[in-house]
């Protein structure tokens, strides 16, 4: 796997973008996937915790 060169200068560049919330419309997506259900960080994270448990 190549390594990507990091810089703080090229950090810089993207720190514009994050100045604002990025908002989004997810009403196509919940028109596709009409039974879609969110899942809350902690959710996710206690269900990838469970996996890992299971693999072990």
């Amino acid at each position: 796997m190549r390594s990507i060169p990091f810089s703080s200068g090229r950090a810089t560049e993207l720190l514009p973008r994050y100045e604002h919330d990025n908002l989004f419309d997810s009403s196509k997506f919940k028109q596709r996937f009409p039974a879609f259900e969110v899942t809350t960080y902690r959710q996710g994270l206690e269900q990838v915790l469970a996996g890992l448990v299971r693999q072990a």
